[in-house]
């Protein structure tokens, strides 16, 4: 599970914008400030809970919502660490200042430039390692990986 996900499904739960990123660290909270749990996200298997405590709104126990934090902080406790992060997305500006960039069909894998623009049928954002197998087939048209490359426009979601 990716932190990200984490974030949004303890969200979901009625815990929004009271889980506090500190460090090594989450910690979740009802909105109301009651400390509901933490897990950490520099180790394997660390986590802990407060089965007491429920969601905003709640005046009694729920054993849905507690069932449900818990599987959710496990779920993340137990994904390898190299897992839990998203991998940063890159645009590949093929000319300066145009609206010309590297697309691929999701249906062929074709590749093509277009704008920049993800769509259902064809993809514009690529991992570093997703190009890198691109380039790889395509060695004497695209350049090479490189952060600094002006080709390469880092996506900020």
């Amino acid at each position: 599970m990716k932190t990200s996900e984490l974030v949004s499904k303890v969200t979901s739960m009625g815990y929004k914008g009271n889980y506090m990123m500190t460090g090594e660290t989450i910690f979740v909270y009802t909105p109301e400030g009651e400390y509901a749990g933490y897990v950490c996200t520099k180790l394997f298997g660390e986590l802990s809970t407060d089965t007491r405590v429920t969601t905003s709104g709640k005046s009694e126990y729920d054993r849905c919502d507690i069932n449900n934090l818990l599987r959710y902080l496990t779920a993340y406790a137990l994904t390898p660490l190299d897992e839990r992060e998203d991998a940063k997305e890159y645009l590949v500006e093929m000319f300066p200042n145009s609206d010309c960039y590297l697309n691929q069909s999701k249906a062929d894998n074709h590749l093509f430039l277009s704008s920049a623009s993800n769509t259902d049928v064809y993809k514009t954002r690529f991992t570093e390692k997703e190009y890198n197998e691109l380039q790889s087939k395509y060695l004497q048209w695209l350049p090479n990986f490189d952060i600094n490359d002006p080709h390469f426009v880092e996506v900020q979601d």
